[in-house]
């Protein structure tokens, strides 16, 4: 049956030493890729565990990825989009596999300005985001500080980036509010951002800031982000002033 053969193929490219040789040269992924056209939720978790598993290795399969157009078909699955859809839905487990793909994916330099240029990748982050797993929430982070390194993430302007960042402030390990804060530093040097940042996120930046028992290389990025978005954007000055920045500040000092 075809999904005996989508396991043998995953079992194929499970084998390091000759993994390589399937991706390269006997295109194993492209014919697990054609496979998941079928209606079948078996051989779509086979494949999204073969493309999890690849995506480890990234830097030997981006280019491979981007040639068979893996971010597409990872974000299409992830937000079941009715435009695209073919074979068995995603549930959440398959999401969640999926997101952690494009989470390893999201550090390199190409398959990040595909998944920025793609139209429905604020609702697959923010989907990623919903979904009841620490490894969904730690992943929508990090695709999104990645991705914030790059000048066309103001294309997302209008997207719930922000928001996620915010409702991982309070949430979740350290390092989740950590990659938090430093994305929107990232954030704050893109003019597109200025205003969005100045209306929803800077009361929250100075509520970190004054928690005593929040880590002080946490509390820097937060002066960071303070410091580019007040001396580039006037009116977030008198926010940051009825926000009591000016005692969150004084108290590091002190």
């Amino acid at each position: 049956t075809k999904e005996i053969l989508g396991k043998s193929l995953f079992n194929l490219l499970s084998r390091a030493e000759f993994r390589s040789e399937m991706m390269h040269r006997q295109d194993l992924l492209a014919a697990m890729l054609e496979l998941t056209k079928l209606d079948s939720s078996e051989l779509l978790e086979v494949t999204a565990r073969s493309i999890y598993n690849l995506s480890c290795e990234i830097e030997k399969y981006a280019e491979k990825f981007s040639i068979l157009h893996v971010t597409n078909w990872l974000i299409n699955k992830i937000t079941n989009s009715h435009h695209t859809h073919v074979g068995a839905k995603a549930n959440s487990a398959i999401k969640t596999i999926c997101g952690m793909a494009l989470c390893n994916m999201s550090f390199d330099k190409k398959l990040a300005l595909e998944m920025i240029s793609h139209r429905e990748i604020a609702t697959a982050i923010n989907m990623i985001h919903n979904l009841s797993a620490d490894e969904a929430s730690y992943c929508s982070i990090v695709i999104i500080y990645n991705l914030s390194y790059y000048p066309t993430i103001n294309n997302l302007t209008d997207s719930e980036i922000i928001p996620i960042c915010l409702s991982s402030l309070s949430t979740g390990p350290a390092i989740v509010t950590k990659l938090s804060i430093a994305s929107l530093v990232n954030l704050s040097i893109y003019p597109e951002f200025y205003e969005k940042l100045n209306q929803l996120v800077i009361n929250d930046m100075i509520k970190v800031l004054s928690n005593s028992s929040m880590n002080i290389l946490i509390k820097l990025d937060v002066i960071r982000f303070l410091f580019n978005l007040t001396i580039k954007y006037q009116p977030s000055r008198r926010k940051a002033v009825e926000c009591d920045s000016i005692l969150a500040l004084w108290k590091i000092l002190k």
